[in-house]
């Protein structure tokens, strides 16, 4: 049994190296690890958002910006039908949209006058409503500009009195990528928000006044690549 004690002694010895060297190993395979978790992290805080429920996309419009613009745009609609005596029960819509070059000055677009809508007698319902005729309107403007260059941003929000509808709200990332073409192709980014009233009767659209921010809600928006 002695002469085999020092023998077992070096075994020992030479397992708990490997054992040192293993918890090492562990070591730093955990931290790395949680470096590799933590770089996740930050890289998910700071990567932009586009589209759908997130209302704000990069670099689009904040939801204050685009809360403000729906807010003037909701007002000048209502002063728009008193000045016509608008009496038939329809909805309104009116937009605005800027081409911002990059850390440079932005040009904006906005329609003379409002835009009617109403569910189209032929076709598909929502080729005649504003939101509709008002994504035409915006490609027309961005056809006569002509193309873009690559880094451009074009933001377009559009305000309807009443909710969107379905139709309108599944197309809004087509019009998006049309918008993008008409702009001048893949090198553009187009960022499109459609706002709505809070509340509307349209046979009585002064039921609800428009007052505040809080009276024009987010209803949808899309984003290009």
């Amino acid at each position: 049994m002695t002469a085999h004690t020092p023998h077992r002694h070096k075994l020992s010895k030479k397992a708990y190296g490997v054992l040192h060297v293993t918890m090492h190993a562990q070591h730093f395979l955990v931290c790395l690890g949680f470096l590799l978790l933590l770089l996740l992290l930050v890289s998910s805080c700071s990567a932009p958002t586009f589209g759908g429920s997130g209302q704000t996309t990069y670099p689009g419009w904040s939801n204050a910006q685009q809360n403000q613009i729906a807010l003037d745009l909701a007002q000048d609609v209502v002063k728009y039908r008193h000045q016509i005596n608008e009496k038939r029960s329809v909805n309104y819509g009116l937009a605005y949209m800027e081409v911002t070059v990059p850390g440079g000055s932005a040009r904006p677009f906005r329609p003379q006058i409002p835009y009617v809508g109403m569910d189209s007698p032929t076709g598909p319902l929502n080729d005649t409503h504003s939101e509709n005729k008002l994504k035409g309107w915006a490609l027309r403007e961005l056809r006569n500009v002509g193309r873009l260059p690559n880094g451009i941003v074009v933001n377009l929000l559009i305000f309807t009195q009443v909710r969107v509808c379905d139709a309108c709200a599944g197309a809004v990332g087509t019009w998006a990528s049309q918008l993008q073409q008409a702009a001048g192709g893949t090198g553009i980014t187009v960022n499109v928000y459609i706002w709505q009233q809070k509340r509307l009767m349209p046979s009585q659209p002064d039921c609800y006044p428009i007052r505040s921010q809080r009276d024009v809600v987010f209803g949808v928006s899309a984003s290009t690549p």
